[in-house]
């Protein structure tokens, strides 16, 4: 996670966000007791703030701090020495110097406060010895903090230090990493990972089998060339807010992490199809968005929606017949991507019609069939009502009727196929010339409840006016007999609404009839209401 403005350019955001910000505060007692501990671990073993040597450098910084570490150890007690050893000599013992004499002096009035890509941290200043040597002296157990101090010589010196829990490790000029690293770094990442080959993956992608260019699960690759491993984790395992590269490198300090690592995102998209060759483009991460995510300014999962996106429009752009749902591709299923959007009987009508007359790619980034309809109504609406209505002329005339209201797309085919419905039944129904006028208010409000449902007829019923008292209580037992009585009875009086009790038996006979029962039903509903007429029999 340290990088470089002098040779790395894509280091000046986190060199702006690791600049050391100083200022004085008082000192506690749990911050003054911790220091002194240190101070007393570190006496009996300096060698715990210098990195451990597995590289083959003809000169090493680190060998010769610890040695200018062992020979302050003999003055550690002599407070005057120590105070001018922690002005002259290496930082490294000037370093190690100061914080022995804040463990001889046994008070630390005041700390100075530094914040750093860990947080702040809170260290003590005795001397000339650079801030970062104090700093990672005084944190020589903190696993993060502590390569600090390090930094200038992997910097000068190109070399390559791994900070484990207890010890740093010095490769040198040598990039790989220590045999046990990798097994502590993924440990460290959060994420359950297995080894699959030379790989690191999430339990989603281990057992994955796909043809070539086929990535049913999406997920970010972070391949380590000096390790000769990468880390591969899928879009369900990636933690929000998470910068895996960036987790990686504050285990570390190398000279240029750019010529290590090199990360991708693949995927974006479910693959719910079978297709022999995929259509999703293999898109290449725009350079605007790689750099967001080298500098932490993107997560994983942001790194894998700006992939998806550049895809989508990639999509978009070309030619080829592809259909897909939000993240889900069905290739050139159309049937599997209109079972996706689990449609109503006429929004599948409506929409096969609709993705019939489509050429080229069908990208939806919702997903439902509200969305499908909404995306291509003004351009095949006409051809998706008439698919539903099965006349055109029936169509235009319900798009003319209805182009003022609000309707959505998915209301309109529900209207339309409403109206195809009430065609169909009412050809079924018998044809009066003339009806008494309790038999015409019911026949006309059987009508609509056949072909529209309870909440229709009601409004319906709201809506017809007489004044004949035994229509009002057949309107009512209706209103019984469908269960909406409850807020509409106080439009009838209390005599209509008793009748109305004795009629919904009959009401309700009614209303369940058929087309074979339904005069003889019509007629049993007009004589419980006290009526002898006799309805004529209906016209063949």
């Amino acid at each position: 996670m340290f990088f470089y403005r002098k040779r790395h350019p894509w280091s000046v955001a986190q060199e702006k966000h690791y600049k050391i910000r100083s200022g004085a505060r008082a000192s506690t007692k749990a911050q003054e007791r911790m220091l002194i501990d240190k101070a007393e671990k570190l006496l009996k073993h300096p060698e715990l703030a210098i990195p451990e040597c597995e590289g083959s450098c003809w000169f090493c910084d680190f060998k010769s701090g610890l040695k200018k570490m062992e020979s302050i150890r003999s003055v550690a007690e002599d407070e005057k020495k120590l105070e001018r050893l922690t002005e002259s000599g290496n930082d490294w013992g000037k370093a190690f110097a100061a914080l022995l004499l804040l463990r001889k002096q046994k008070k630390i009035p005041y700390l100075f406060s530094a914040k750093t890509p860990f947080g702040e941290i809170a260290y003590a200043v005795r001397g000339s010895a650079r801030k970062e040597l104090l700093i990672g002296m005084q944190y020589y157990d903190h696993p993060r903090v502590r390569l600090v101090a390090v930094m200038d010589a992997v910097r000068n010196k190109k070399i390559h230090i791994f900070s484990f829990d207890d010890r740093m490790v010095c490769t040198g000029k040598i990039a790989a990493p220590p045999k046990d690293f990798i097994d502590f770094l993924v440990k460290q990442l959060g994420t359950e990972l297995e080894k699959s080959g030379k790989a690191y993956v999430c339990r989603h992608l281990v057992d994955i089998k796909t043809e070539e260019g086929m990535v049913p699960v999406s997920y970010i690759e972070i391949d380590w060339k000096p390790a000769g491993t990468c880390f591969r984790i899928c879009e369900k395992c990636v933690k929000a807010g998470k910068n895996t590269l960036l987790s990686i490198l504050t285990h570390m300090a190398v000279p240029n992490p750019r010529l290590e690592f090199s990360f991708d995102a693949k995927g974006g998209f479910e693959c719910h199809s079978k297709c022999t060759s995929c259509r999703i483009p293999k898109t290449v991460l725009d350079a605007k968005s790689s750099e967001k995510y080298l500098h932490g300014e993107l997560d994983d999962r942001g790194l894998i929606d700006k992939l998806t996106m550049q895809c989508l429009r990639e999509l978009k752009d070309g030619t080829a017949k592809v259909y897909v749902l939000g993240k889900k591709c069905f290739g050139k299923d159309s049937k599997g991507f209109l079972e996706g959007l689990k449609p109503s009987e006429e929004e599948r009508i409506g929409l096969e019609a609709v993705l019939e007359a489509l050429k080229g790619p069908v990208i939806i980034e919702g997903e439902t069939a509200v969305k499908v309809l909404e995306t291509y109504w003004d351009e095949h609406g006409e051809r998706a009502m008439e698919a539903v209505c099965g006349d055109i002329e029936v169509a235009r005339e319900l798009l003319e009727r209805y182009k003022n209201s609000k309707m959505s797309p998915s209301q309109l085919l529900k209207e339309a196929i409403a109206v195809v419905k009430q065609k169909e039944i009412i050809a079924k129904l018998p044809t009066y010339a003339k009806l008494p006028a309790v038999a015409k208010f019911a026949d006309e409000m059987a009508r609509i409840f056949f072909t529209r449902g309870k909440e229709d007829t009601a409004r319906a019923i709201e809506k017809y006016f007489s004044e004949d008292a035994s229509v009002k209580a057949t309107a009512y037992a209706m209103l019984l007999a469908m269960g909406l009585q409850a807020s509409k009875q106080w439009q009838y009086m209390e005599t209509e609404r008793e009748f109305a009790e004795y009629l919904k038996p009959t009401a309700e006979k009614f209303l369940a009839s058929t087309p074979e029962n339904y005069h003889e039903c019509l007629q049993a509903l007009l004589s419980a209401t006290g009526s002898t007429e006799r309805i004529l029999e209906p016209k063949k």
